[in-house]
């Protein structure tokens, strides 16, 4: 979630700098104290998708176009082992379901470190 966090912050850095912005400007302009703009840019802190969608219409642009660049986008539709996957997990609960989140993506992370 961190990385999320920088990459966002840094997004958003980028956007503000390109239109000539300062972190007050932006602040004033969104709603969110000057403060929070920092933290946000520093990946410090978590804004709410509320938050996010002010500073984007702040910039002028989508949330999709903020997310974009940041590798946050739409990926295509499942194939067919992928739903099978889901099918199989569709009816666990949370727990259950993070868990196995995890194994997996352990299994892949292994998978790629023996590949290199």
């Amino acid at each position: 979630m961190d990385d999320l966090l920088q990459l966002l912050g840094s997004k958003i850095k980028n956007e503000r700098k390109k239109r000539g912005l300062t972190q007050e400007k932006l602040a004033g302009l969104s709603g969110v104290s000057n403060n929070f703009i920092s933290y946000i840019e520093s990946g410090n802190k978590n804004a709410s998708l509320k938050t996010i969608k002010k500073i984007a219409d702040v910039f002028q642009i989508s949330l999709s176009d903020l997310f974009s660049e940041m590798g946050v986008t739409k990926k295509s539709k499942p194939d067919a082992t992928a739903n099978k996957l889901l099918y199989l997990i569709q009816d666990e609960g949370p727990a259950t379901k993070e868990f196995i989140f995890e194994v997996c993506k352990a299994i892949i992370q292994a998978r790629k470190k023996k590949k290199q």
